[in-house]
């Protein structure tokens, strides 16, 4: 225990954690929890360490602020580990199994090609779609904007008989049953925190088409990848130079369309 001690203080000598900014008073709100391991200590002891200025910017990995209390602590079983947390990064728990967000590519069948429309944006349907690492099947999200038929689920009539732009979600989506879909790019990976509720959140607040300047479903999309980016949901990208690269992009996947089309930006 008093060699631990020792090298407990050396290394807060070492890392700048003094007893002053680095003991118990610091600690006072951050004191213990039950972890399932010692990665996930370490990976929460981290961030902590980092929202109170006590890592080095270049030792950070990961959010800054987490609004978690830390588990363990000094003097406890794990202190060891909180030495190795100070002088290392941790890797986030989970980060292989993270959900993708794509746009999705859809034709819109003979008006892709009519002539002064093909190969403009026009030419698709655009969307954002949500699926697992590996998916099964019908295990995918999908959320675009709509200004055509919504139907009553009792009477059958068109609710939306001024053509108004919608926003809509679809449930439990196989990507690989559409007829419609040419090509899916990959624009991030959805941090393990940021849940479907979330992002449906997140979507929903992303402002609707003008019909009246004649905005598209695209500068939804356009849009929501700058709204997703604001808030930390997928990695910042230059949005001017992603919209000329994607049309390129369905223009050759409409050449050979297919549901298997799916690449990542960049």
């Amino acid at each position: 225990m008093r060699a631990e001690r020792r090298a407990e203080k050396g290394i807060r000598r070492r890392e700048g954690l003094t007893e002053k900014g680095g003991g118990p008073d610091t600690w006072k709100n951050i004191f213990p929890r039950q972890t399932s391991s010692i990665e996930e200590w370490d990976y929460y002891f981290q961030l902590d360490l980092a929202s109170e200025g006590l890592l080095r910017p270049n030792e950070r990995n990961g959010p800054e602020r987490t609004g978690r209390a830390i588990p363990g602590g000094p003097g406890m079983a794990v202190t060891c580990h909180w030495l190795q947390a100070v002088r290392r990064p941790v890797a986030p728990l989970n980060m292989s199994n993270k959900k993708r967000l794509f746009i999705s590519i859809h034709h819109r069948d003979e008006m892709s090609l009519q002539e002064g429309i093909r190969k403009t944006y026009g030419a698709y349907h655009w969307g954002v779609l949500l699926a697992p690492k590996k998916s099964n099947g019908r295990d995918n999200m999908a959320y675009d904007v709509s200004d055509g038929v919504r139907l009553d689920g009792e009477t059958g009539q068109d609710l939306n008989s001024e053509r108004d732009w919608f926003f809509r979600i679809k449930n439990n989506v196989n990507p690989l049953d559409s007829g419609r879909l040419v090509g899916r790019v990959m624009i991030g990976k959805v941090p393990p925190q940021t849940t479907e509720n979330d992002l449906e959140t997140i979507l929903r607040g992303v402002a609707l088409p003008d019909k009246e300047s004649g905005e598209r479903c695209r500068h939804w999309v356009w849009n929501a990848i700058s709204t997703l980016q604001n808030e930390s949901v997928i990695p910042n990208f230059d949005i001017e130079e992603f919209k000329v690269w994607i049309l390129d992009y369905a223009n050759q996947c409409l050449a050979n369309p297919s549901p298997s089309n799916v690449c990542d930006y960049k």
